[in-house]
């Protein structure tokens, strides 16, 4: 394809973006890196291309390579700054045209186009000698910046380049690691030591790349008995060359393990019984294989996140200690995020702290990963917690974890609507177990299970869990949300018996009964109706979703005691139409003192679901806790608490004593809150009070209440319906 632009007239060179300029002032101004991680190239579909300062894609890419160096050009303080990025292009990208390229880089977490450039036509051809002989190509990008400072140069020392690359450049190299072993090919002078430790059947080469214009004088090898680890020598001038393994006297090891792990030749790596400093740790696809005692120290640098699982894969990590040195630092963890079949065995995670009243800190951190597992590891010294569960995880154990001093802090605390499932801690002991949802929309913790456990505090706030041997010494809800959940506990902590007057609402309305209209917004005819259901009936408030509210409250208000844990457990569901406000919004506790003032109202939020749709009956609880001075509880129930269109559907509401000392729970229960399995025979009463104008709900042959001296009550017996089989509305002791 001919050029568009005559030849007299084509420019070539590298241009900073518009992103680029913005990333380099910000990151002056913020104190935050600007990190080059690839250069990406194209053909441009083999025609002249300018250079655009608001590029951010490329005509026609064709790859991302990994930089190789980064260097700041800056001869005086008073001389414009250069930048000049390299990128070694692999022996295995060939036959193909390169005429645009671009610096990608990342800042404050997003990645961009920095620069873009353009050139004269290079083809770049096949091997020669039948595929025998490579020839090594290089990309070279430099730029004019406004400001140095937030740049992170790289030192191409400690980057592994190809193995053509190093063949043709280094003395000798070798293939494997026996025959480095075996070699004779040793020197005693000027080594360095770089004491990663590789056992036999590692399976891996003895690649290094070597500084150019610069001989490596050799390797030397320490025969261990079980195992070696290499002493890569320096040339005359002092400079360094880099190899396989960590070095314990090294400033930062961050980058001389990208260059072991990048190679991609080692299943399994062994860490001696030494202390080695990073600024980060990335590993993937690798076998890490600890001796007791090695240990990780991490500082900061550029990034909080100093363990970094982040879209890597297959990695296990054997008794190693991880331990965070910034004694006060935001955000900083072991992030396992978007990872996938990640196992840590046994080790430590310690130190990972931030000093502050609020922390943001964590040990583990998991978020939108699969099949992660943590067994038997220990921590110390984490904040906010040394577990945190996030945002859309599945398939997550964390099996048999402890704390050094018994301080074990494991949170579920999602930041959205990202389900997280199948989601296994068991065999701890905790100081805190948090289970908290933080949303309105869907439940983002489900098929939750916390076994074979004890915590001193339980905070529960609307997972979906399941409890099976689990024991706590107090359980506590978040009095500023109240989600509900479902909740199955196995031989855990129990609740007494129900201590609300007609939790099914059977009565409403009438002057003999428990539940009456307080306020609405809506005319009488519409504020209500009986749901009928083949296997359930209920009291649908706002039936025809009009705009507006519907209170429903109890009027035999429940004897509480300040301070004690209850368990409020409703089963329902709710129509939430689209663009309708206060979703959930739909339970209110008023706890009252000796003289009828409300001394803390708090909202329980049940049936949590999508706006424009109907979830299926659900079967919910939460704790609650009594305020200071509260003698007496009201419940007050609506389709909101402020006008909107939802429309809500109650069939049974209990509240239960909890009881720490017990482990009756699903069985109390299922005595009001199972679904029948037989159709529900249904009677309306012909009853109307002086305030409002409705048909009552009825159920036959259901206990309906159990009121504060624990006495059943049915509505049974034929004394009390009319001739044409309307119940009257009086409650009958059996």
């Amino acid at each position: 394809m001919a050029d568009l632009v005559p030849e007299s007239e084509q420019q070539y060179g590298s241009i900073l973006t518009v992103l680029g300029e913005s990333a380099e002032q910000n990151g002056k101004m913020l104190k935050k890196p600007v990190e080059f991680t690839h250069i990406a190239f194209g053909d441009a579909n083999d025609t002249y291309v300018q250079p655009d300062r608001k590029a951010q894609s490329l005509v026609n890419e064709l790859y991302r390579i990994p930089v190789n160096s980064v260097d700041v050009l800056q001869p005086t303080p008073d001389s414009v700054p250069i930048l000049k990025v390299e990128a070694l292009i692999p022996d295995d990208i060939h036959d193909i045209v390169i005429r645009e390229f671009a610096a990608v880089a990342t800042f404050n977490g997003q990645s961009y186009f920095h620069a873009v450039g353009n050139c004269a036509r290079v083809y770049v051809p096949n091997p020669v000698n039948n595929g025998q002989l490579n020839n090594p190509v290089s990309l070279e990008m430099t730029f004019v910046i406004t400001s140095a400072e937030p740049i992170v140069e790289m030192d191409p020392n400690v980057i592994t380049a190809s193995r053509e690359w190093v063949n043709y450049n280094a003395d000798k190299s070798f293939d494997d690691l026996r025959e480095l072993q075996s070699s004779n090919y040793r020197f005693e002078d000027k080594r360095v030591y770089l004491q990663g430790r590789f056992k036999p059947n590692d399976g891996g080469a003895a690649y290094y790349k070597i500084k150019r214009d610069l001989i490596a004088n050799g390797v030397y090898i320490h025969d261990l008995g079980d195992g070696w680890f290499a002493e890569l020598q320096t040339d005359d001038n002092g400079a360094s060359v880099v190899a396989l393994g960590l070095n314990p006297e090294a400033e930062d090891n961050r980058f001389a393990w990208r260059a072991l792990n990048d190679l991609n030749l080692f299943t399994t790596v062994t860490v001696p019984a030494k202390t080695f400093r990073f600024s980060q740790f990335v590993p993937n696809n690798i076998t890490i294989r600890a001796e007791p005692g090695a240990k990780f120290e991490f500082f900061y640098t550029t990034t909080p996140v100093f363990v970094s699982f982040v879209n890597r894969e297959n990695v296990n990590i054997y008794d190693l200690w991880m331990h965070s040195t910034e004694k006060s630092l935001e955000w900083q963890r072991v992030d396992i995020t978007d990872a996938k079949d990640v196992n840590i065995y046994r080790g430590k995670i310690s130190g990972f702290l931030h000093d502050v009243p609020a922390p943001n800190a964590w040990g583990a951190y998991f978020k939108r990963s699969k099949r992660c597992y943590l067994h038997d590891v220990e921590f110390e010294d984490n904040s906010q917690s040394d577990i945190a569960i996030v945002d859309g995880n599945e398939d997550i154990g964390i099996y048999r974890p402890k704390h050094t001093n018994d301080d074990l802090v494991v949170n579920f605390e999602p930041n959205g609507n990202e389900i997280n499932r199948r989601i296994e801690v068991s065999g701890f002991y905790a100081k805190k177990v948090y289970l908290l949802v933080n949303t309105r929309g869907v439940n983002p913790l489900t098929e939750i299970s916390i076994k074979n456990a004890t915590t001193k505090d339980l905070f529960y706030d609307g997972a979906d869990v399941s409890f099976e041997n689990f024991k706590c010494e107090r359980v506590y809800g978040d009095s500023l949300q109240y989600f509900t959940g479902v909740i199955n506990a196995i031989n855990s902590f129990g609740i007494g018996d129900n201590l609300l007057i007609d939790p099914k609402l059977v009565v409403v309305g009438a002057n003999d009964g428990n539940w009456k209209v307080k306020y609405s917004t809506i005319t009488p005819k519409n504020r209500y109706e009986l749901f009928k259901h083949q296997n359930y009936v209920g009291v649908r408030l706002n039936p025809n979703n009009l705009n507006g509210v519907v209170f429903l409250e109890n009027l035999h208000p429940i004897s509480v005691e300040s301070g004690k844990t209850y368990y409020v457990h409703v089963t329902g569901t709710a129509y939430v139409p689209e663009g309708a406000p206060h979703a959930s919004d739909y339970i209110r506790l008023e706890w009252k003192n000796a003289s009828g003032e409300i001394v803390q109202s708090d909202p329980v939020r049940p049936f949590r679901t999508l706006a424009g749709e109907t979830s299926p009956i659900r079967s919910e609880g939460v704790f609650v806790t009594a305020p200071e001075n509260a003698t007496h509880l009201t419940v007050i129930l609506a389709n909101a608490f402020n006008s909107t269109t939802i429309s809500c559907i109650f069939t049974t509401i209990t509240l239960h004593e909890a009881r720490m000392d017990s482990t009756q729970f699903n069985d109390v229960l299922s005595k009001y809150h199972s679904l029948s399995n037989e159709p529900r025979t249904v009677y309306k009463s012909k009853m109307t009070s002086t305030d409002f104008n409705y048909q009552l709900p009825m159920l036959l042959n259901d206990v309906i209440s159990v009121d504060g001296s624990k006495q059943m009550f049915r509505c049974i017996d034929d004394e009390y319906h009319n001739s044409e089989d309307h119940w009257i509305g009086k409650f009958k002791e059996i």
